[in-house]
């Protein structure tokens, strides 16, 4: 039984439009968005092509049962795909709103695009003169631009972290135009942080007072305070010392009052 419905499947054939049947094995049409444009024995009808307005193109004949959608580039666009559902703006022309959709003209005299999907650009204005004049897809070159002459600048080499600060100076071309500069970085020799010098200078001076105190107190604590306080503890040692200084004095005072004063003599006239 199985081969006879097998036979009947392979020798029977739908028509443009139609499919073969998942369930009765007889055709039906093809769904919404779907076509068929040839007789098949297939179960799968081919899905419809979506013209891709956003991207330039647009509908010229919709999809049926039986042929699929054409579609076409609008004006200014050229396709991307083979049946022009994607369309793309190409270099020279440009990109402009106009309303809900987008469209595509050529880029005016002076103006130039070098890439495809993009706005028209102006020319780029030359102030020593002009070495190669620009076009709808490439801009002008002028007489200082550094790929027209071969002019070569000193490379910027990186540098660590931790080096020195470094400042920015210009090199220029004999033509003093804007584009002919460059910054060049160079580089400063190292330099000490000045608040690193000034907080080692303070500590400094207060380890030499310190020193200075310490010695100088103790030299005023040997020469003054000590004696002065072994004087206060023994008064008594003072007072015999100064009686035994002051005896010869008295003594000697005495003996020179006696040598003045002349004894009376028991002679007389």
């Amino acid at each position: 039984m199985l081969i006879c419905l097998d036979v009947f499947t392979f020798g029977n054939t739908c028509k443009e439009g139609e499919r073969m049947s998942r369930q009765n094995r007889g055709c039906e049409p093809c769904p919404e968005n779907y076509f068929s444009n040839r007789p098949n024995d297939s179960q799968q009808c081919q899905p419809c092509t979506k013209c891709k307005v956003d991207r330039g193109s647009k509908v010229v004949i919709n999809c049926s049962k039986t042929s699929d959608t054409i579609c076409q580039c609008r004006s200014g666009f050229i396709s991307r795909d083979s049946v022009s559902s994607i369309c793309k703006c190409p270099e020279g022309s440009g990109l402009e709103q106009s309303g809900s959709e987008k469209v595509c003209h050529p880029c005016p005299q002076g103006s130039f695009t070098a890439r495809y999907d993009s706005e028209c650009v102006p020319w780029k204005t030359c102030r020593s003169g002009v070495k190669t004049v620009g076009n709808k897809t490439s801009d002008v070159i002028c007489n200082d631009d550094p790929e027209s002459n071969g002019t070569k600048f000193p490379p910027i080499h990186p540098t660590s972290p931790t080096a020195s600060p470094q400042t920015v100076s210009t090199m220029t071309t004999p033509h003093p135009t804007a584009a002919s500069v460059t910054p060049v970085i160079t580089s400063e020799g190292p330099k000490a942080p000045k608040s690193t010098e000034n907080y080692e200078n303070v500590i400094t001076l207060i380890g030499v007072v310190l020193l200075l105190t310490v010695l100088l107190t103790a030299v005023t604590c040997k020469l003054i305070i000590i004696p002065c306080i072994k004087d206060y503890k023994n008064p008594t040692i003072i007072t015999a010392q100064e009686s035994l200084c002051r005896k010869p004095v008295e003594e000697s005072g005495d003996s020179s009052l006696s040598s003045l004063v002349k004894p009376p003599t028991l002679e007389e006239p």
